[in-house]
């Protein structure tokens, strides 16, 4: 019988490169990433190694700032922060099994 031959896996460009420029992070419980940007990390859950995803959600300083330019009567450019991506909260999560990694 011929030897078995494994495919080989096809990574995402954006993993290898990210891979190859970056230092594995290992995050802890209540540990945080401080970046916006996916990040090569190991997750704690399934201990697999891999780019994060991003979610962003709209938080505090999104509320906040609407509300800020209410008081001051900007009403009708209280609807601009809620489409900053940059005010919104990020939360990044792992690529196999979807967990919240920080």
């Amino acid at each position: 019988q011929p030897p078995m031959v494994e495919e080989e896996k096809k990574e995402d460009p954006r993993t290898q490169s990210l891979r190859q420029n970056a230092q594995v992070l290992t995050i802890n419980d209540g540990q945080r990433i401080i970046s916006r940007d996916p990040v090569v990390a190991k997750c704690i859950h399934c201990n697999q190694t891999g780019v994060t995803t991003v979610r962003r959600q709209n938080g505090i300083t999104v509320l906040a700032s609407s509300v800020i330019c209410c008081l001051v009567g900007m009403g009708p450019c209280a609807i601009v922060p809620w489409c900053v991506g940059e005010l919104k909260d990020c939360t990044h999560e792992c690529h196999f099994c979807g967990n919240i990694v920080a």
